[in-house]
């Protein structure tokens, strides 16, 4: 194929339909939503199906593909779907003709660029969390029971709050995957990224050896580490704790000790609270929260600076404290 820029598109070697299926090739959250977005598109554009959206975007050339995706972001705006639908479906039709113009691919010679209609980013999500009193309550609930439940829910919480995992990271943990000796846990991290090693708090170890020896061993070493506690005529069923159990669990658990939360919710709590402990340092932040980028992270800092808020500071020559407003936010 001729290298660098060519506006009609080339389908001798990767057909629209292998496009389509290769865009789609992504974790199954992932590939949710870029189907959705696709069928939105195709629904737009009055074609049948998606391999014919596909042809008809890429074959009309770099400039008239641009026009369409601005009347279609246009369109979205006034149908009065929110800014974040819209960017994400953009985002989602972008990135498949970015597979197109893939040097591996080169279906096109080209890259769509910057859309100028498309509506500002707004955070719209309260990354805080409950309050630490609030968690702190929730660990005395579950100490309450004194039963292998409550064993096994302060395990699940210490595993959400102490180390802030992910709901599906915990329901990922298996026995095999549990090393008492580290201590240490193996969990199925996000992003298809496998399974990774976490060393385990003092908090978190001893939780976890209590609701270990509640649940016995199981013949089977790849079975999830959580159970539901089901029983049948007096003997323990092993049946593995599904995501609806897990939040329904904690949503229990949250309302007896006087609050509102679901497993995200600690999550968030865990990151805005080592933040808060450790002036904001990135450092304590991102290793705690595992996030690569450290904007997400930043998401979850209640402290706001504005550019000329900066530039009367350096003007100034003063000194800024590191100290934040609030222990717990």
């Amino acid at each position: 194929m001729t290298a660098g820029f060519r506006d009609l598109a080339d389908w001798t070697h990767t057909s629209p339909k292998q496009l389509v299926a290769l865009h789609l090739t992504k974790s199954p959250n992932t590939e949710r939503g870029y189907r959705e977005d696709l069928g939105a598109f195709t629904a737009w554009m009055g074609n049948r199906t998606a391999d014919q959206a596909v042809r008809e975007l890429l074959e009309s050339g770099r400039a008239a593909a641009k026009r369409l995706l601005v009347s279609w972001v246009n369109r979205m705006r006034s149908d009065k779907l929110s800014a974040s639908t819209i960017r994400r479906r953009a985002a989602s039709i972008r990135s498949l003709i970015s597979t197109a113009g893939d040097p591996d691919i080169e279906i096109i010679g080209w890259q769509i660029g910057r859309l100028p209609n498309l509506p500002p980013a707004a955070r719209v999500r309260d990354c805080t969390g409950p309050g630490r009193d609030d968690v702190m309550r929730m660990f005395v609930a579950c100490r309450q029971r004194d039963d292998a439940i409550g064993r096994r829910n302060e395990a699940i919480l210490s595993l959400l709050y102490y180390h802030a995992l992910r709901a599906a990271e915990v329901l990922s943990i298996r026995l095999q995957d549990v090393d008492m000796d580290e201590p240490a846990i193996r969990i199925c991290a996000k992003r298809g990224a496998g399974r990774m090693s976490l060393r385990l708090c003092q908090r978190t170890a001893a939780a976890v050896d209590r609701w270990l020896k509640d649940r016995g061993d199981d013949e089977e070493r790849d079975a999830p580490l959580f159970s539901r506690c089901a029983r049948w005529g007096g003997k323990a069923l092993p049946q593995p704790l599904s995501y609806w159990g897990l939040l329904a669990m904690v949503r229990d658990v949250g309302e007896t000790a006087g609050i509102r939360c679901w497993p995200h919710a600690l999550r968030h709590a865990a990151i805005t609270h080592v933040s808060a402990r450790t002036h904001g340092s990135p450092a304590w932040g991102m290793a705690l929260s595992r996030h690569r980028d450290v904007r997400a992270w930043m998401g979850y800092q209640d402290v706001q600076v504005s550019h000329v808020s900066a530039a009367e500071i350096l003007s100034r020559d003063q000194i800024v404290s590191s100290e934040p407003d609030s222990a717990d936010n």
